[in-house]
C-alpha cells in the first residue's frame, strides 16, 4: 500500500479499518480519499478541498454548523451575513438527522431480505482473504456473535466468518469427494493408456486415418462409407 499523506495522519483519514470490503462503512474516508487525488491531479490544496467538504450541507446543517454553529469563509463567494454565528439546536439536529435514517432505511428494506441461516454440518465456500479464491469448508457451528459462524476446512483448520461472507453450495462432503476422486482416477488413466494404443485402426490400404482440425480422429459410419 502506498505511504499514507501526511494531511491524512494529522486528521486521521486513514484509507483502511476493520472491514474495508464494505464500502458503506468507509465511504467517507474512501470519499476524502478521492478528494485528495483530484486534488494533486490538478495540483490543488487538498485543505481547500476540506473546507469545501466541512461546508457542504448534510440535511440542511454543514458539518462545520453543527460543530461550531456557523459557516466557513473559504474561496466560493458568499454573503457576510451568512457567515454570521448561529446557534443550531443539537437535540433537533439529531432528531432530524435520525428521521432521515429512518427514512432512507424503509426504503432500502423495500428490497433487501435477511440471508438464510445456515446449518451444522452443511458445505459452504468462503475466502482466506478478500483477493483470495472460494475456498470448501463445512459448517462446525454457530458463533456467539450474531449473523457469525465456525467453519472448519479439509485441513482441519477452524475459522469465523459472518454470514455475508459465506457462500451456501451443493458440493458433496470433503470425504464423498475424496473418495470419488481416488476412485476416478484410475479408471482415467487406463482409459487414457488404451485410447493412446488402440486409437489407430489397422488399415490395409495404408491410407492414414481421417482426422478433425482438432486431431480427432473421425469414426465414418460403415453405412455411408463410399
Amino acid at each position: 500500500m502506498e505511504r499514507i499523506p501526511a494531511i491524512w495522519e494529522r486528521l486521521q483519514l486513514y484509507p483502511y479499518n476493520d472491514k474495508p470490503e464494505i464500502p458503506s462503512v468507509w465511504w467517507s474516508t474512501r470519499e476524502n480519499r478521492t478528494d485528495y487525488k483530484k486534488c494533486q491531479a490538478h495540483n490543488q490544496d487538498p485543505y481547500l478541498a476540506l473546507l469545501n467538504y466541512r461546508n457542504t450541507p448534510i440535511d440542511g446543517v454543514s458539518p462545520a454548523q453543527a460543530l461550531m454553529s456557523r459557516r466557513l469563509g473559504s474561496v466560493l463567494p458568499i454573503v457576510q451575513h451568512k457567515l454570521t454565528p448561529s446557534v443550531i439546536n443539537g437535540a433537533q439536529f439529531s432528531t432530524n438527522r435520525q428521521l432521515q435514517q429512518q427514512h432512507q432505511k424503509r426504503y432500502y428494506d423495500k428490497t433487501a431480505s435477511f440471508l438464510s441461516p445456515l446449518r451444522k454440518g452443511e458445505i459452504v465456500r468462503f475466502k482466506y482473504d478478500p483477493n483470495s479464491k472460494w475456498d470448501k469448508a463445512k459448517v462446525v457451528q454457530p458463533h456467539v456473535a450474531p449473523r457469525s459462524y465456525i467453519i472448519e476446512t479439509k485441513d482441519g483448520v477452524q475459522y469465523r466468518r459472518n454470514r455475508r461472507h459465506l457462500r451456501r453450495t451443493s458440493e458433496p462432503p470433503f470425504d464423498t469427494t475424496e473418495a470419488q476422486v481416488e476412485n476416478f482416477m484410475p479408471s482415467y488413466k487406463a482409459s487414457h493408456d488404451q485410447t493412446w494404443e488402440t486409437n489407430y485402426p489397422k488399415t490395409t490400404t495404408g491410407e492414414a486415418p481421417k482426422r478433425s482440425r482438432y486431431g480427432r480422429m473421425i469414426n465414418q459410419n460403415p453405412n455411408y462409407k463410399t
